[in-house]
């Protein structure tokens, strides 16, 4: 569900999966809102992760669906914004940050 609760629970349980295929030398892609910094940022101690703070200031018609609460992160992550980006560029952006 979309509760507070609900939120971390389905967090924790990416989170779980994604230590499970490291762990067996998977790389590893999650892809979702994950609106709480300080359980972004619990994961960060415990493993090699690269946050990507991915957003647009442009309209969509799916503003409904929005994390209300969403803590914008505040260190040890790459921003990218997509307002006026392709999706090359992007994908170029995230190439030069982490594989360099």
């Amino acid at each position: 569900d979309y509760s507070e609760q609900g939120r971390i629970d389905n967090i924790r349980r990416a989170q779980m999966i994604a230590e499970y295929l490291c762990n067996n030398e998977c790389d590893v892609v999650v892809s979702l809102v994950a609106p709480y910094e300080w359980l972004r940022e619990e994961f960060k101690s415990r493993h090699n992760v690269n946050e990507i703070y991915l957003h647009t200031s442009e309209l969509r018609g799916r503003e409904h669906y929005f994390a209300k609460d969403y803590e914008v992160p505040e260190e040890n992550f790459l921003e990218i914004d997509t307002t006026d980006s392709s999706i090359d560029e992007c994908i170029n952006k995230i190439l030069k940050e982490f594989f360099k």
